[in-house]
């Protein structure tokens, strides 16, 4: 995403009186246009090899004499600011620039005519702005070196535009502070995520012995929903910071979007119509058919927002090829055939300002109460996590379009298979259960349990090893957490196996990704279970671990 600048202060090129007479600029144009013919350095005391290299120097170069006024410009000059040097000779250089610069170099020209050494006036980190004859304003990092010539003190002033560089310092500073708001919603999905744990877990074991009563039944039903809801702005939020659980699946693009039709019409409402353009046919990408899901309502959702009076909602679909020079202005894409999604509305579209912030966390043009600001984040983060791209163009007026890109996939989809498997009650095994949280402890202890497992519980790696070591009996399965002071779960991992060969390993997680401390990374293959997880998720992830 781009970063706006700050728009210099107006100015208008040569709208202050020049302190040169017509006469004195006069003088100077016929010097400048003598030097030009003959050869020869306008300027006492100019070499012709001066000449020659100031003349083709790379930068703008500008001669000013000791009241600021041009005398001598190269072609780079007139090249940057798009005025012949017939224009500028003679005029003051300030009248290029914004009036808060032609104040600071009048205060700074005077000790640099008389300097042993150059000075900068302008480092890059507050880039200063030149206005050229026509276009927008840039920055320019500026040079001033004293030069001392027969007719007496000038100043040599070297300009470089440094757009480039600004729009790349703009563009580490955004991602530098979208790294840390990740690492931020990280954690705090991390914590959520246990706190729903322990809420869900509680839930689930006291509704079993409740007496069936109608209006306990929906105050459970209530909060059950308010779990899941609670359970899914997690998701969204790991989404966004790319430390989600995802299962990629080839799919056809196009089917997986016809067979979602129905339920986007009925999430939009009658007052907008949905219309299919899908042009990929039989074309196969690899992602997580929930993640494309929860993309399609997410974009679909804010075309209906976008369009209260009604409109026209149209998703198509086609094949673009990306060549090495495309891939290169479009971050983590590889070259090569890629699909293309375009969800279009005929909505009241956003200005510029509203674009430059619509995939920022948080953000919402939504009244307070009615967004949570993660949908677009959400959705940047999914494409991004299935290696694609996100772009929109909108218009106040003319509705929006938002268009992702998605690699091909290297092999053709394949029929899904529905297995339905038996509901699985749970076994008398022994378990060592281990958790830093006493509260997911106690609530995980109850659920094993109930289901009829026989369970060692431990609050820490180092209390897990010192119940091992006292246990004459089998243990037939090690669930632990990852994160855990002192011994992670998967050094404790590493030491239990010393212990006892073999033994089944199962991990518990706010977030099904490796964490980034070292110590807690996990290796291929780790079975991984997701907080929050109900009692039947619990044992059909032990009797997996067991199974194998």
């Amino acid at each position: 995403m781009s970063i706006e600048r700050p728009s210099p202060p107006a100015a208008t090129v040569f709208g202050t009186a020049s302190p040169s007479s017509p006469e004195q600029r006069e003088k100077y144009v016929r010097a400048e246009r003598s030097a030009q013919r003959s050869g020869a350095s306008p300027a006492p005391g100019h070499s012709e090899l001066f000449q020659c290299l100031f003349e083709n120097a790379p930068e703008a170069m500008l001669m000013l004499d000791n009241r600021g006024r041009i005398l001598l410009l190269n072609r780079s000059a007139e090249q940057m600011f798009g005025f012949e040097r017939e224009e500028l000779i003679g005029e003051p250089v300030g009248n290029l620039l914004p009036e808060p610069l032609r104040t600071r170099l009048r205060a700074l020209r005077h000790p640099y005519q008389a300097a042993a050494r150059p000075a900068e006036a302008c480092d890059g980190r507050e880039p200063i702005w030149a206005r050229p004859r026509d276009g927008e304003p840039f920055p320019v990092q500026v040079m001033l070196r004293p030069v001392n010539i027969d007719a007496g003190h000038c100043v040599l002033a070297s300009l470089r535009d440094v757009s480039e560089r600004v729009d790349l310092e703009c563009d580490l500073r955004q991602a530098q502070k979208m790294e840390t708001i990740g690492q931020l919603v990280t954690g705090v999905a991390h914590d959520f995520n246990n706190l729903l744990a322990i809420i869900s877990g509680t839930m689930e074991l006291v509704s079993g012995t409740l007496p069936d009563v109608e209006e306990l039944r929906d105050d459970m039903d209530t909060l059950r929903a308010a779990c899941d809801q609670a359970a899914t702005l997690t998701r969204m939020l790991l989404a966004f910071a790319r430390r989600s659980a995802v299962e990629p699946q080839l799919i056809e693009l196009d089917r997986a979007i016809e067979n979602q039709a129905p339920m986007l019409r009925r999430l939009i409402g009658e007052h907008v119509q949905v219309q299919l353009q899908l042009g990929l046919g039989p074309w196969s990408v690899r992602i997580d058919p929930v993640q494309l899901e929860q993309i399609l309502l997410n974009l679909g959702g804010n075309s209906r927002d976008a369009m209260p009076g009604g409109g026209t909602l149209t998703i198509a679909t086609s094949v673009v090829h990306l060549s090495a020079s495309d891939s290169r202005l479009l971050p983590n894409m590889a070259p090569g055939p890629h699909a293309l999604v375009t969800v279009s509305d005929t909505g009241h579209g956003m200005d510029r300002a509203t674009q430059e912030r619509i995939f920022d966390p948080f953000f919402t043009t939504k009244p307070v109460g009615s967004g949570t600001g993660l949908g677009l984040a959400t959705v940047q983060g999914m494409i991004r996590q299935n290696h694609g791209n996100i772009w929109c163009d909108s218009a106040p007026g003319h509705g929006s379009t938002f268009s992702i890109l998605l690699p091909q996939a290297e092999q053709p989809a394949e029929k899904a298979i529905t297995v339905v498997e038996p509901e699985r009650s749970g076994g008398r095994q022994t378990i060592l259960l281990v958790d830093d949280d006493p509260h997911v402890l106690r609530v995980t202890r109850l659920m094993l349990e109930r289901s009829e497992y026989s369970v060692l519980a431990a609050n820490s790696g180092a209390e897990a090893l010192e119940l091992v070591a006292g246990h004459e009996g089998p243990i037939d399965l090690l669930l632990t957490d990852i994160l855990m002071p002192k011994i992670t779960g998967p050094q404790l991992a590493d030491r239990l196996r010393a212990l006892r060969p073999g033994i089944p390993v199962l991990f518990a997680s706010g977030y099904a990704e490796p964490p980034p401390e070292e110590e807690a990374s996990l290796e291929a293959g780790a079975r991984v279970l997701i907080k929050p997880f109900s009692i039947r998720a619990l044992i059909e992830a032990i009797e997996d671990a067991l199974e194998t």
